[in-house]
């Protein structure tokens, strides 16, 4: 592993170290600061609100959400079936918002697309307001992932709604390090393994206040039928300033 420092974080005054060989920030300045690597003996993501966890699953029908024991890494399943339905398999932080784009969040996290998403199932990771079907959301910014395995990335402030092709694909065998970088408001980055994609379109977010006060939300869902699909979440991080 190689290290490498950036002195100043897109000109914000922050610095940071990330490993050189797979993009990963290891340590940043920032002093709002969240990361799970999902090791550790607590195998259940709960359902509803729990003592001492900062994730809850959303789950709709037959879809699971679980974290597998055994891992070297320490990770996050979610699944649909392929029964038909309406599904969604997803973590949050239980519509507890408290980051903001607006004091410069940046969200990081690693996955595998391990079983690529069938006919209208879509694989989603990034920040939204709600829990609610994704693409519906007022206010999101992520990433998405179809029966294509091209990589899209995707903004909505409660007005503006951008869909973008990173012209990167996501395939079964690969981990990949995808990052939102909101330190700039009115052009957010999305990098895959730290190098930006869609850079010929500005990404501007228009919400302010409580609109722009997001959450992580990291899984699948389909609107019906017999579409399947996987992701593992290895790792979440979030910095951002304190307000």
């Amino acid at each position: 592993m190689s290290i490498k420092c950036s002195f100043d974080w897109e000109d914000t005054g922050h610095y940071a170290k990330w490993d050189n060989d797979t993009g990963e920030v290891l340590t940043t300045t920032f002093p709002c600061q969240f990361k799970d690597d999902f090791d550790g003996p607590d195998l259940v993501i709960p359902a509803a609100a729990e003592s001492g966890c900062k994730w809850r699953k959303t789950i709709v029908n037959s879809a699971t959400v679980a974290k597998s024991a055994n891992t070297s890494n320490g990770e996050i399943a979610c699944v649909l079936d392929s029964t038909e339905e309406a599904q969604t398999g997803a973590i949050y932080q239980g519509d507890q918002k408290t980051w903001s784009v607006e004091q410069g969040l940046i969200l990081e996290t690693r996955i595998k697309v391990f079983v690529t998403p069938t006919l209208v199932a879509e694989a989603v990771f990034g920040l939204t307001a709600n829990t609610g079907v994704p693409d519906s959301i007022g206010e999101s910014i992520f990433f998405t992932v179809d029966g294509s395995t091209s990589i899209f990335c995707e903004k909505d402030d409660g007005s503006t709604d951008q869909t973008v092709d990173s012209d990167l694909t996501a395939l079964t065998t690969q981990w990949k390090i995808y990052r939102i970088d909101c330190t700039n408001t009115a052009n957010i980055k999305f990098f895959i393994d730290n190098v930006q994609v869609a850079t010929g379109t500005t990404f501007g977010f228009a919400a302010t206040g409580a609109s722009a006060i997001l959450q992580p939300w990291l899984g699948l869902y389909k609107a019906s039928g017999a579409g399947v699909g996987t992701i593992l979440i290895d790792y979440v991080k979030l910095f951002q300033n304190r307000s």
